[in-house]
């Protein structure tokens, strides 16, 4: 699903964005 590969990303930048 592309819903999945979008969820992927956002959790990448919220992830960057933490640190």
């Amino acid at each position: 699903r592309v819903n999945n590969t979008l969820s992927s990303q956002i959790s990448r930048l919220q992830n960057i964005r933490n640190t």
